[in-house]
């Protein structure tokens, strides 16, 4: 039941977004805060979080539910589709460059029974790849996380190596 009504809540989400009653509202928002709101929309006990180059006291501007909401369609992808028991990395990243400084959110996991999706659909709304059909899911996660990281001026890009899969991506520090 908790599935399904994961499964009604996300598209309700999604008709709000469409429906423009989801608006960015970009503001500056510390680390610290942006960090406990997404741990606290996922908690569990398999995600381990990296933090490099920057402190809880670095200030963003953005908007802390669109974030929240990407990051949250990752980490939950990655639970389900990860082998059972192994660890989700959560990384988070400062990058500084002489032209610009990104903060990067990666979640990276270990592939599953699943396999790997399609790089090619991965994104697509109601994309879902043919082994991982037999689980609760409407294939419109990644669809929105990326939708938002657009409306957010940045773009999620999805990576395998080995036996891992990842995903990125970064709002302007």
């Amino acid at each position: 039941m908790d599935e399904i009504d994961g499964i009604i809540e996300r598209c309700s989400e999604i008709d709000k977004y469409e429906q423009g009653y989801i608006p960015i509202a970009i503001e500056p928002v510390s680390l610290g805060v942006l960090m406990s709101v997404v741990k606290n929309a996922q908690t569990s006990e398999r995600i381990y979080t990296i933090v490099r180059g920057c402190d809880d006291h670095l200030q963003v501007r953005t908007d802390l539910y669109y974030i929240k909401a990407i990051l949250s369609n990752l980490l939950s992808n990655a639970l389900k589709y990860s082998l059972a028991d192994s660890l989700i990395e959560f990384k988070v990243e400062m990058i500084k460059t002489d032209v610009r400084s990104e903060l990067v959110f990666t979640v990276s996991n270990e592939v599953g029974v699943n396999g790997v999706p399609d790089a090619q659909q991965v994104f697509q709304r109601y994309y879902r790849a043919e082994m991982a059909k037999q689980q609760l899911g409407a294939g419109l996660g990644l669809w929105l996380a990326q939708s938002m990281a657009k409306a957010l001026g940045s773009h999620i890009h999805f990576h395998t190596q080995s036996h891992t899969v990842s995903f990125h991506f970064a709002i302007k520090a």
